[in-house]
C-alpha cells in the first residue's frame, strides 16, 4: 500500500483513469465510511465523512444512487434510458430530471467539442470491443480479437450516431427524450459518475458536511480539508504514471488541493488491449473518438490498410474542478481533441489540467502545488 506524502504526512489519493484508491497510512479516526456497489455492479461507491448529520446524508444519498441507476443504467431492462433506446423515431419518451439533466449536458459537450464527445457512441464501442463484454473478454479475459472494424464500418455506425438527432425537453415540469433516428442510443455511462459525485456533495453540504471524500469509479470528490486529531490539511492526490515501465516510478506526480472539488483521470492506458498485426501493434482503449469512430490515439493509414498510434495523442488527462461531471466531459475531452485544444477548451471552462502524451510530454493547465519528490515527480516527461 502506498504511504502519505512522508514530509507533509498529508493523504494520498492514488488516481487510476477507472479505479481510485484512499489510501492514508492509517485508517481515518472520527470519519463515517460506506462502500458498495451499483449500476449492475458496474460502478463503485465509497464515501467517508466527517461532520454534520452524517447518517441523513449518507441514506440521502444512497437513494439518490438508485433513483440514478433506474434511471439511467442500460444494463437494467426496465430503466428510463433503456426505455428511451428501445424507442422509435419521433416517438417521446418521459424521463426523470436526472436523465433529463445528463441528456442537456451531454447535449452541450457534443457541441463544443465538435462531436469529438458522444454519449451515442455504443455501437462503436461493441465493434472495437471495448464495450462492457468486449472488456471482459479482451482486456480481462484471455481471447484475442480476431479483426478490427473497418474504416467503412467505423463510418457507418458513426452517421447513427448523431447526437443533433436528440431533443430534450421539458414541459410542466415533466422531461422528455425524443429522437429522428431509430438507430440513436444513449449511454450515460461516461456522465452518471461525475454526476452522482456532484449530487453526492450537494447533498452532504445540505446536511452540514465539513470534510469528505467520495468515489464513485474513476471520480474523487474533496469537502473541505481533510481533519487528522483535529488539524486540518489539504488533501494529496498521486496521479498514476500512463506509460510505467519496470523501470518507472507507478506515480508521475503528486499535488494537493483542498476546497470543495472534483478530481477525475481519463487515460489511453486502462480497459485497453493490444491488436497484434505481427511486426507491429496497435493499443485499442475504451475512449471513441466522436469525430472518427476509432479510439483514442488511433489513425488510420490508407496506403498500409493498418491502424497505427499518434504518439503525439494525449495518453492521460487529470482535470481538476467544481463539478465532477464536467471533469469527466473535459477529462475524455482532452484525450480525444489533443493537447492544444484540450487546453484551451479547459481553460475556458475555467478548470485546471495535467495532460501527457505518448510521446512524454507534459502540460498544465491551471495552478498546481506539486510534491517535490523524485518518487511521485518524475523527470521523464517534458513540461511543454
Amino acid at each position: 500500500m502506498a504511504k502519505a506524502f512522508s514530509k507533509t504526512k498529508k493523504v494520498l489519493v492514488i488516481l487510476l483513469a477507472t479505479v481510485l484508491t484512499f489510501v492514508t497510512a492509517c485508517a481515518p479516526k472520527g470519519y463515517t465510511e460506506r462502500i458498495h456497489t451499483t449500476f449492475s455492479s458496474t460502478m463503485t461507491y465509497s464515501a467517508k465523512v466527517l461532520g454534520g448529520n452524517v447518517k441523513s446524508a449518507l441514506d440521502e444519498i444512497d437513494e439518490m444512487l438508485d433513483a440514478v441507476d433506474k434511471s439511467v443504467n442500460i444494463h437494467r431492462s426496465d430503466s428510463l434510458l433503456t426505455a428511451f433506446n428501445n424507442a422509435k423515431a419521433n416517438e417521446r419518451v418521459e424521463v426523470d430530471k436526472h436523465a433529463y439533466e445528463m441528456a442537456l449536458v451531454a447535449k452541450e459537450a457534443f457541441l463544443i467539442t465538435d462531436g469529438a464527445v458522444n454519449v451515442s457512441l455504443g455501437a462503436l464501442s461493441r465493434a472495437w470491443g471495448v464495450d462492457a463484454e468486449g472488456v471482459k473478454k479482451y482486456v480481462y479475459g484471455n481471447e484475442k480479437i480476431q479483426s478490427l472494424p473497418s474504416v467503412e464500418s467505423c463510418a457507418s455506425l458513426l452517421a447513427q450516431a448523431d447526437l443533433s438527432a436528440l431533443t430534450v425537453t421539458e414541459e410542466e415540469g415533466k422531461y422528455y427524450l425524443t429522437k429522428t433516428n431509430d438507430a440513436l442510443t444513449l449511454d450515460f455511462g461516461g456522465l452518471a459518475k461525475g454526476y452522482c459525485a456532484d449530487k453526492c456533495k450537494e447533498i452532504a453540504l445540505k446536511h452540514g458536511v465539513t470534510s469528505a471524500l467520495f468515489q464513485i469509479s474513476g471520480n474523487i470528490m474533496l469537502i473541505g480539508e481533510y481533519i487528522e486529531k483535529g488539524n486540518a490539511r489539504d488533501w494529496g492526490v498521486g496521479v498514476i504514471n500512463p506509460r510505467q515501465t519496470p523501470n518507472t516510478s507507478g506515480y508521475v506526480c503528486g499535488f494537493y488541493r483542498s476546497g470543495n472539488l472534483s478530481v477525475v483521470t481519463s487515460g489511453d492506458y486502462e480497459r485497453c488491449y493490444f491488436y497484434d498485426y505481427g511486426d507491429t501493434s496497435v493499443r485499442v482503449n475504451h475512449i471513441i473518438d466522436g469525430r472518427t469512430g476509432y479510439p483514442t490515439g488511433v489513425k488510420y493509414d490508407q496506403s498500409t490498410k493498418r491502424y497505427f498510434i499518434d504518439a503525439t495523442a494525449v495518453c492521460s488527462a487529470t482535470i481538476v474542478g467544481e463539478s465532477s461531471l464536467w471533469c469527466d466531459i473535459l477529462s475524455t475531452t482532452a484525450c480525444v481533441v489533443g493537447l492544444e485544444r484540450a487546453s484551451e477548451i479547459i481553460s475556458q471552462k475555467g478548470y485546471d489540467a495535467l495532460l501527457f502524451t505518448a510521446d512524454k510530454k507534459m502540460k498544465v493547465v491551471g495552478e498546481f502545488t506539486f510534491a517535490q519528490s523524485e518518487k511521485l515527480y518524475l523527470t521523464e516527461y517534458e513540461q511543454v
